[in-house]
């Protein structure tokens, strides 16, 4: 098992598996995030602390299948829908998700080939390519967290345990027998699927206009009249998806878009100035502290840091 620790969210981001993914803090509590890999046979286990409030945005891989839970901390949204102690998100391969916690969490993800998970056919009420948050009954739930965990403490006692063909056979048996049962709780109506997708395409339509033009500053009518929707229509997407008005996500990702500048900037090149002025941010006080709540540093000490070391990695 690897363990890495990260004092860099972006670094932490990067180091993520089995998904193309943005990481957006929305305010640092603590300069700390971990996560653990786990390689049984062909699944693999991703697991770790976040630091701080998170926004997690991106796409699975193609051929995957990721099962999230929710271990501690306060529980967040995946694709709008509230992950709670008991219950568990499910998403198809190449599937776009999003996942919002409003605080420090700690969380588990379990990737499967589809190949290993349905050797047959993929059951007819996953044919929509959708996340779903299913509440398979505390049981079933707390048997799928328990095998995991049980055998992570296994072969952190005896490494032997996760290369033994046998002993890696048997769990990954028990678990994908498990995960089908879980599967197989889902409710087969998929309007909710429909529309759940709507919306992330349609957030994802306007994010991906904001990151093509970074320094055009653009109203909320103007972004629904680009995405050829009501102001109305794209103010509820936004606040059912991510639970923040679309006015206070583009603004967070003006700030990320900044610090990527000024962390890539000289500083005998670039002043703070410039670069919050680039991006719409006129009143540097108030951009310099809300800088400073988001990212736990000033924008003048992102210009001048250097290149963040590379996270600390333990081979167990």
């Amino acid at each position: 098992m690897i363990k890495l620790s990260f004092t860099d969210f972006e670094e932490y981001a990067e180091a993520m598996q089995h998904v193309d993914m943005r990481c957006m803090v929305t305010g640092i509590k603590q300069m700390q995030w971990s996560r653990y890999l786990l390689d049984v046979g062909l699944i693999q286990i991703q697991g770790g602390f976040k630091g701080c409030p998170t926004i997690l945005e991106g796409a699975t891989h193609q051929g995957f299948w990721t099962f999230s839970l929710q271990k501690i901390g306060q529980f967040g949204f995946l694709n709008g829908l509230n992950l709670e102690a008991e219950s568990i998100g499910v998403a198809p391969p190449d599937t776009l998700f999003c996942f919002n916690s409003p605080g420090v969490f700690n969380s588990q993800s379990i990737h499967i080939p589809t190949e290993i998970l349905f050797p047959i056919k993929i059951p007819p009420g996953w044919s929509h390519k959708s996340v779903r948050v299913l509440k398979p009954g505390y049981g079933l739930i707390n048997h799928f967290r328990t095998l995991i965990e049980r055998f992570i403490q296994a072969s952190s006692i005896e490494p032997l345990v996760r290369t033994e063909a046998a002993a890696v056979a048997n769990f990954s048996e028990t678990l994908l027998e498990t995960a089908r049962q879980i599967l197989a709780t889902a409710n087969p109506v998929a309007g909710h699927d429909h529309l759940a997708a709507n919306r992330h395409q349609l957030i994802s339509a306007a994010v991906q206009f904001v990151d093509g033009c970074p320094e055009k500053q653009l109203s909320i009518n103007g972004l629904a009249h680009m995405a050829g929707v009501s102001e109305r229509k794209l103010r509820s997407s936004f606040v059912d998806f991510l639970r923040m008005s679309p006015l206070k996500y583009l603004t967070l990702r003006r700030f990320h878009q900044a610090r990527e500048v000024l962390r890539d900037g000289a500083p005998d090149e670039l002043t703070v100035t410039s670069v919050a002025a680039r991006f719409g941010f006129w009143d540097l006080g108030r951009f310099s502290g809300n800088y400073h709540r988001i990212f736990g540093e000033y924008p003048s000490e992102s210009l001048r840091s250097a290149s963040s070391a590379p996270p600390r990695q333990m081979q167990l």
